[in-house]
């Protein structure tokens, strides 16, 4: 008898077979249901995520810079600098003369740091810092008070920007100068400021200024950092006083100190540098999803103008990529998702919600730790906005006092919508205008401030006794965003529905 065919299962027409979903398949459609709300947001996501993530491998020009960067630092002659420092390096900002000269030798250690190492970096941002320790020997123990440490710092750095400057039109007789003269000789080199304090002064290099290429984009940044033990930790602890000049008695004494936790923290963020860069590495390696948070954090962060832009004219906050990376990576250690099943979005929302559920005027966030914790009165009246490290020490926040009111409500309503909207995405992380004047009814803008204004500790400002104290050492630009905003509030009342303070 003839052989019975089998009935063929109906096929697609892509020529293809019908078959169930598989268990993946499965926990991918109710992942987008449950957390992206619509397919359409999905494939938006991952598409904006392949425009800023960074490319694969930078310019292997740059890998070469930086090798020879660092020989060319460890190769810096040993001087003496006298103790008239401002006579030395007059382009240079020092709070006073240091009556002692400075014993210069090449840096201790040269370590490429930030979020070029990590990955974590944007691919519009083509900023390479290199942290270069400096060496124990000029330091002293009390260095930590009334800006020794800081004017120490500046002379550090002023005479590595005038070393390599001279290898420009050097004569090239050693070893040494010959590299120096070829890595440089393309290059150009600057002095720059941190976060715009002049008083802690970097160097940044264009290795490539000549060129015309992608490689011409990109700046390495010289940061002088401190050695661990360099400076004393637990006396610099955000009620501790660090500035004697700051003090609620004229005549002075111990009980009159103030706190100068802005101060403090400038000196600290020195020393845990690479401490906090393999904190980072860790949060990446135990949570894979934890890049791409980053990177949707910075997207909307850079569509609200929180984040500096390269734009002149654009308007910003003291926010930045380190405090966005600090955040997601303690969203991550805190929360109860497995590592390896979370996704970058679940990731995302999880620090929004992070900086939304917070009372920053009288809660503090500790790195690690889930609850938040009451303030101390202490710790009121010293800062604005408190996320401290695991030790308590360092507080990452420390700039932001006068912006994280605004950040958190933002941050509030753009969880709102991501939970209630089926096409969240233009609202969330679409690009908004950066001018003040599109995107508010009333803009007030101060004369330009001095060079000093993102300084701390500078001077005592005496508000009146009905205003809410403003922190004893906060720089000046962050003491006028917050007197600035209160009399806005106090002024409008209910008409007065958000103020945004930009830099």
């Amino acid at each position: 008898a003839p052989a019975k065919k089998k009935a063929k299962a109906p096929a697609q027409s892509g020529g293809g077979t019908f078959k169930a979903p598989d268990a993946n398949e499965i926990a991918e459609i109710a992942r987008t249901q449950q957390l992206y709300k619509s397919n359409l947001f999905r494939l938006q996501l991952e598409q904006v995520l392949k425009e800023i993530s960074p490319k694969a491998k930078p310019p292997p020009e740059l890998e070469s810079f930086l090798k020879g960067l660092k020989d060319v630092l460890e190769s810096l002659a040993t001087r003496t600098v006298p103790g008239e420092f401002a006579k030395q390096y007059p382009n240079v900002k020092f709070h006073s003369d240091q009556p002692m000269p400075l014993e210069f030798r090449a840096p201790k250690r040269i370590d490429v740091v930030g979020s070029f190492l990590l990955g974590t970096y944007l691919r519009s941002e083509t900023v390479v810092d290199v942290a270069m320790e400096l060496p124990m020997e000029p330091f002293q123990d009390k260095d930590y008070v009334n800006f020794r440490y800081l004017n120490k710092r500046a002379a550090y750095t002023a005479e590595v920007f005038r070393q390599l400057e001279a290898f420009a039109s050097c004569a090239a007789t050693t070893k040494a100068e010959k590299v120096g003269k070829a890595l440089l000789a393309d290059a150009s080199v600057k002095i720059a400021s941190i976060q715009g304090d002049l008083y802690r002064p970097c160097i940044e290099l264009r290795p490539f200024g000549k060129a015309s290429g992608d490689e011409a984009r990109w700046v390495v940044r010289l940061l002088p950092v401190a050695a661990p033990d360099c400076l004393p930790v637990q006396k610099l602890a955000p009620v501790r006083n660090s500035v004697r000049a700051i003090t609620s008695n004229p005549d002075g004494g111990d009980e009159a100190w103030l706190p100068t936790a802005h101060y403090n923290s400038s000196l600290l963020e020195d020393t845990k540098m690479r401490s906090h860069l393999e904190l980072l590495h860790k949060s990446l390696t135990r949570v894979p999803a934890l890049r791409e948070a980053i990177f949707l954090l910075k997207r909307w962060a850079s569509a609200r103008s929180f984040l500096l832009k390269k734009s002149a004219s654009a308007v910003c906050t003291p926010l930045n990529g380190f405090c966005l990376s600090i955040l997601a990576a303690h969203a991550s250690q805190t929360s109860n998702v497995a590592a390896g099943h979370t996704s970058s979005f679940q990731l995302f929302k999880l620090a929004l919600t992070v900086l939304s559920s917070t009372e920053w005027s009288t809660q503090k966030i500790t790195f690690g730790s889930a609850t938040p914790t009451p303030l101390t009165e202490a710790e009121k009246s010293a800062c604005g906005a408190h996320f401290y490290d695991s030790e308590g020490n360092l507080n990452f926040f420390w700039r932001l006092g006068p912006f994280i009111a605004e950040i958190g409500q933002e941050a509030k309503r753009c969880l709102h919508i991501l939970d209630t909207q089926s096409d969240p995405y233009e609202a969330v992380f679409g690009q908004q205008s950066s001018s003040p004047c599109l995107l508010w009814d009333v803009t007030i803008r101060t004369p330009i401030l001095g060079p000093g204004s993102l300084c701390p500790a500078l001077a005592r400002r005496s508000l009146p006794t009905d205003f809410a104290p403003t922190p004893s050492d906060a720089p000046q630009a962050l003491a006028i965003a917050a007197r600035m905003s209160e009399v806005l509030r106090r002024g409008l009342g209910d008409r007065c529905i958000q103020c945004a303070p930009r830099l």
